[in-house]
């Protein structure tokens, strides 16, 4: 094993600090920008079909519901045979 130098070190360190600016000055934010606002249309498009899925579900069961209820008060309503005895 070789000892290290602190020297080195210090050079290493700088080399790769500078090589990860390189790499972060090469991306243009604009594009970070335009995925984002990509990625939140998307979103956003998705929210709207699932709130139109969850009204279109929610009309279907009051119209079953209101369906019932006129069933139920038909049922209701209609006179009964007597018994014949």
């Amino acid at each position: 094993m070789t000892p290290l130098n602190p020297d080195s070190l210090v050079q290493k360190t700088n080399e790769l600090k500078d090589s990860i600016s390189n790499k972060i000055s090469t991306i243009k934010p604009s594009d970070n920008y335009d995925d984002i606002d990509r990625n939140m249309q998307y979103i956003q498009e998705i929210q709207k079909k699932n709130n139109e899925k969850k009204k279109k579900d929610a009309m279907m069961r009051i119209l079953i519901g209101a369906g019932f209820l006129v069933i139920l008060i038909i049922g209701l309503r209609r006179k009964r045979k007597p018994k014949a005895e």
